[in-house]
């Protein structure tokens, strides 16, 4: 588990 899923899941950033 990196910080950079952690961070995609806590954040919808990657839902355009």
């Amino acid at each position: 588990n990196f910080p950079l899923d952690l961070a995609a899941l806590e954040a919808p950033a990657t839902n355009g």
